[in-house]
């Protein structure tokens, strides 16, 4: 079975709503660097709320670090929205990839080997949708 086993069925939709669910995605590594972005982030914004020497120092920089983590936690939300939204697509196209080869199947033009690896990615989108629903709710806490 090919890698890109989704385009045998000639589906546009389905081609689209991968290809956004894949995009949407972050690599292992991108979402490595936004933790330690975010971290490096914390750990540069932590000052403010220790005592300072500087006579400059003002209520105003608490106020704007407030208002820029409550930029950073909107800014996550949307983005568990677009990445949730393509998720869903994409299970969606999963499901129907998967009831296709069953069909194909029944016709006797598929192995049940394909079934197999069908409804493998099938679960594999759930859990990847799961995911973005928690992490939409981890963030909707935060």
């Amino acid at each position: 079975m090919p890698t890109y086993w989704w385009t045998r069925f000639g589906s546009l939709a389905i081609d689209s709503a991968v290809d956004e669910a894949l995009t949407g995605n972050a690599t292992i590594e991108g979402a490595q660097a936004a933790l330690r972005q975010s971290e490096d982030e914390m750990r540069a914004g932590a000052g403010v709320f220790f005592p300072q020497v500087d006579a400059g120092f003002s209520a105003s920089q608490v106020v704007l670090s407030a208002f820029a983590q409550v930029a950073d936690t909107l800014r996550a939300l949307e983005n568990d929205a677009h990445a949730l939204d393509a998720q869903t697509r994409a299970r969606g196209a999963v499901a129907e990839a998967l009831r296709l080869v069953k069909a194909e199947y029944v016709a006797g033009t598929v192995g049940y080997v394909q079934i197999l690896i069908a409804d493998s990615q099938f679960h594999q989108a759930r859990i990847a949708w799961l995911q973005g629903v928690a992490q939409r709710l981890q963030d909707s806490v935060a």
